[in-house]
């Protein structure tokens, strides 16, 4: 390649890598979105590993969980690291998430086993046994996401090799699972993520089935939503709107309403943005964050002035 060659390769990158990433379908009215460029930046002496999930705090602290040790990152909105947490307990990181009250909420894939921490990582409550594969009351196969709800229930997705919702109590006591293998009404593949909008009504992202499952609380079918890819990850922010992880050929961020199933849009990815997207999250400001498990990286995205 001659010089002249090299320079126009550099100048097209760096012009994609600034350039708007949000592609809105025709009936979108919604924001643009910017990757924000090196966003994190990690101490020379911790090495990154395989990034699962981020998930911020109500202060805008950004939680990274990874395959590495110590497994949990605490790093400021800036992206400033601030610590590390939890060392030696987790066996293989999968979902992670910050309830209201700044508790952390981890999902030990490979451990087969969902913690409860305090804001230091110390274990506050186990769910499952670790080390222990099942699909009982006390054991998982590869549990991959929690969601903690206001109404003091514990939700699992037992997910990675089982194909079920696991519900609990707030002090850990098993009430009931649901779930099977396939692709009929009610039934589940992989159960990758767990989210819930403001009725209550859950939603089970359903990897390799393509779709979006809706239960209620009580595990009852409401309805499958194919409209938004094959999803990774899942969030919903107060308000219901929707923020998917998508994979396969539309690999990317889709956003809609959680209350009626519309799309309105989708945040493209260019071969610098998200090559991999497996968790997501946003913060109620204005960001968006990606947990990349292709690049190891968390790519943060916020909404374009």
């Amino acid at each position: 390649m001659t010089g002249s060659c090299r320079l126009l390769v550099v100048a097209l990158g760096a012009l994609l890598w600034c350039m708007p990433l949000w592609s809105a379908l025709p009936t979108a009215q919604t924001e643009t979105f910017r990757l924000v460029p090196n966003w994190w930046r990690l101490p020379a002496d911790v090495a990154t590993g395989a990034v699962t999930a981020a998930y911020p705090d109500v202060n805008g602290r950004v939680f990274v969980f990874r395959r590495a040790e110590p497994p949990i990152l605490e790093l400021e909105a800036s992206g400033a690291f601030v610590r590390s947490l939890a060392a030696d307990l987790i066996v293989s990181a999968h979902g992670i998430r910050v309830d209201s009250g700044g508790r952390i909420w981890v999902a030990d894939v490979g451990g087969h086993a969902v913690y409860k921490l305090d804001r230091d990582g110390r274990v506050l409550l186990t769910l499952g046994t670790k080390g222990v594969k099942g699909n009982g009351p006390d054991t998982f196969n590869g549990p991959t996401d929690v969601l903690s709800t206001l109404q003091g229930d514990i939700f699992v997705t037992d997910g990675q090799f089982n194909s079920r919702i696991v519900r609990f109590r707030a002090d850990g006591t098993f009430v009931k699972d649901w779930g099977t293998n396939g692709s009929g009404d009610g039934q589940v593949k992989l159960p990758h993520a767990i989210a819930a909008d403001s009725a209550g009504r859950l939603f089970i992202a359903d990897r390799d089935n393509a779709r979006i499952v809706l239960f209620d609380r009580d595990g009852r079918f409401l309805a499958n939503w194919a409209q938004f890819g094959a999803p990774s990850g899942l969030y919903i922010t107060p308000d219901d709107t929707l923020y998917v992880a998508a994979i396969g050929e539309q690999s990317g961020v889709v956003i809609g309403s959680a209350r009626s199933g519309e799309v309105r849009g989708r945040v493209a990815m260019p071969s610098k943005g998200v090559n991999g997207p497996h968790l997501i999250s946003a913060d109620g400001r204005g960001a968006i964050y990606v947990a990349d498990l292709l690049s190891n990286e968390v790519k943060k995205l916020t909404a374009a002035p």
